[in-house]
C-alpha cells in the first residue's frame, strides 16, 4: 500500500524483507512487538522510524499477518497456513490465530473435511484430548468422509485409526472392507504393503455369511483376496 509507505513510521526486518508499518497499530494487536517496542530505550522510541528485526519467522507469515491488519484479508492456503499459524502463535495473537483456522477451514466445505483438518492440527500439537475427540467425531461420520475426493488421500496410519474405532457410523462391517480396498486401489504398487495391517482393522467377525462370501469377490482389487492371511481372515469368520 503506497500511502501506508509513505506515512510510516517503523519497519519490521523479516529474512530479505521489510514491512513498512506503523507502531500505533502494530501495538495493538500483536502483543509480542508491543513487548518488544516497550524494551526499547527513550532515545530509541524518540527516532522517526523504530526498526525491529524478527529472527527465526518466515517472511510469508508476517507478509500476511501485516496484510490482514490493513485491509481485514485473509488468504490462506495449504503452503502459507502453518507458517502464518504458528507465528500468530509465538506472536501471542491468539485471536487472529483462530480466525485464521476459521478461514482455511471455509474452504474446505464439508463438515467432515473440517473435522478431518482440525483432527492432523490436534495430533502436530499434540492435544491428545482434542485428538480423541475428533477420530470419535470423524468416525460417527465416516461414510460421507469415504465420498470425498480427501478419503483416498488418507495415510495408512488415519485411515486404520478410523476402522478400528469402536463407534463407526456404517451400515455394515462390510463398508469398512470396502472402505480399506478401496483405499489400497488408489495406489496398490505402493499401498500393498498395508494390506494385511488393514484387514486385521475390519471385524470379519460381524458380518453376515452373505457379507463373508462377498468379500472373497470384491467389485475391486481381487489382489486383496490372492493375500492367504487374508483370505485366511474371511474364512475363520465362516467358521
Amino acid at each position: 500500500n503506497n500511502n501506508r509507505n509513505l506515512y510510516y513510521d517503523m519497519e519490521i526486518y523479516v529474512e530479505q524483507d521489510t514491512y513498512k508499518v506503523h507502531r500505533f497499530i502494530i501495538a495493538c494487536f500483536i502483543p509480542f512487538l508491543f513487548h518488544r517496542l516497550a524494551k526499547q530505550s527513550d532515545n530509541q522510541l524518540m527516532k522517526p522510524i523504530a526498526r525491529i528485526r524478527l529472527k527465526n519467522v518466515p517472511s510469508i507469515a508476517i507478509q500476511n499477518i501485516v496484510e490482514y491488519l490493513y485491509t481485514g484479508s485473509m488468504r490462506p492456503t495449504e503452503m502459507n497456513f502453518e507458517p502464518v499459524l504458528e507465528t500468530s502463535i509465538k506472536c501471542f495473537m491468539h485471536d487472529f490465530a483462530d480466525r485464521w483456522i476459521d478461514a482455511f477451514e471455509a474452504k474446505l466445505g464439508a463438515v467432515v473435511l473440517q473435522m478431518l483438518f482440525r483432527l492432523r492440527l490436534a495430533q502436530k500439537y499434540q492435544w491428545k484430548e482434542y485428538v480423541k475427540l475428533l477420530t470419535e467425531a470423524i468416525a460417527l461420520d465416516f461414510e460421507n468422509l469415504l465420498i470425498t475426493d480427501s478419503f483416498e488421500k488418507l495415510t495408512h496410519e488415519e485411515i486404520a485409526n478410523f476402522l478400528r474405532q469402536d463407534e463407526i457410523n456404517v451400515e455394515s462391517e462390510v463398508v469398512l472392507f470396502l472402505a480399506a480396498i478401496k483405499w489400497l486401489n488408489a495406489n496398490w504398487i505402493e499401498r500393498k504393503k498395508f494390506a494385511v495391517f488393514l484387514m486385521q482393522q475390519i471385524r470379519f467377525e460381524f458380518m453376515t455369511e452373505m457379507e463373508l462370501f462377498a468379500c472373497l469377490n470384491p467389485p475391486i482389487l481381487n489382489e486383496i483376496i490372492e493375500i492367504d492371511s487374508v483370505k485366511m481372515m474371511i474364512a475363520d469368520a465362516l467358521l
